[in-house]
C-alpha cells in the first residue's frame, strides 16, 4: 500500500491540478461571499418584510373587529333601549286585558275564557300571567300570537297547546299562557 501523502505531493505538483485547486478556493470563495453579501442581507430584508405584513395584517383585523363589535354595540343598545320602553309601558291590568282583546279581534280570534295573575315582584318588575282560551282558524291563532310584539308591552308566550275543536271547519282551540311584565307600583307613602 502507498502512502497517501506522497501521492497527494506528487498530484499537488501537476500545473492543471493546482489550476484546478486554484480555482476551486476562488469558487468556493466566491459562494460564501454571495451568501454572506447577496443572500443574508436578503433574508433579512424578507423577515423584516414578512414581520411588516404580519404587523399590517394585525392592525387590519383590528380595525375590523372593532368596527363589527361598534356595530354590534350600536344594534345592541338600540335593543335594550327597546327594551326598556317596552318594559316602562305603564298601565293596568285592566288596561293589559283590553290590549290583548283588541290583538284578539284583529287576528279573528276569539277569546273563550281568560284568567289573570299576578306575580311575585323581581327585579323592580312585577309579572302578570295571562292564561287564555282561545278558538279560530290555526292562521288567525298564528297571526294573534306573532303579533303579541306589536304590543306596547313587553309580553312574552310562556305556554302554547292546540287541539282540533269538535266543531268542523278546521277551528282550534288554544290554551295559551303568556307572561306581561310591568314595573312595579312603588306606594310614596312606603318610601317615608
Amino acid at each position: 500500500m502507498t502512502d497517501w501523502k506522497y501521492e497527494w505531493g506528487y498530484i499537488r505538483r501537476h500545473p492543471g491540478l493546482r489550476l484546478g485547486l486554484w480555482l476551486c478556493a476562488l469558487v468556493a470563495l466566491a459562494n460564501l461571499g454571495y451568501g454572506v453579501l447577496g443572500w443574508w442581507p436578503a433574508r433579512s430584508e424578507a423577515t423584516a418584510l414578512a414581520q411588516e405584513v404580519d404587523r399590517a395584517r394585525r392592525e387590519v383585523i383590528a380595525a375590523v373587529r372593532a368596527a363589527e363589535f361598534a356595530e354590534v354595540y350600536d344594534t345592541a343598545s338600540q335593543a335594550v333601549a327597546a327594551v326598556e320602553t317596552r318594559l316602562s309601558a305603564g298601565g293596568g291590568q285592566a288596561e293589559l286585558v283590553q290590549r290583548v282583546n283588541r290583538m284578539a279581534r284583529k287576528s279573528g280570534v276569539e277569546i273563550v275564557s281568560e284568567s289573570n295573575e299576578a306575580g311575585r315582584s323581581e327585579s323592580g318588575y312585577a309579572p302578570v300571567y295571562q292564561s287564555l282560551s282561545l278558538r279560530g282558524r290555526y292562521a288567525d291563532l298564528r297571526a294573534f300570537i306573532g303579533g303579541l310584539g306589536e304590543l306596547p308591552t313587553w309580553t312574552l308566550v310562556r305556554e302554547v297547546r292546540m287541539e282540533r275543536a269538535r266543531e268542523a271547519g278546521g277551528t282550534l282551540r288554544a290554551e295559551v299562557v303568556l307572561v306581561t311584565f310591568r314595573p312595579e307600583r312603588i306606594d310614596p307613602e312606603a318610601r317615608l
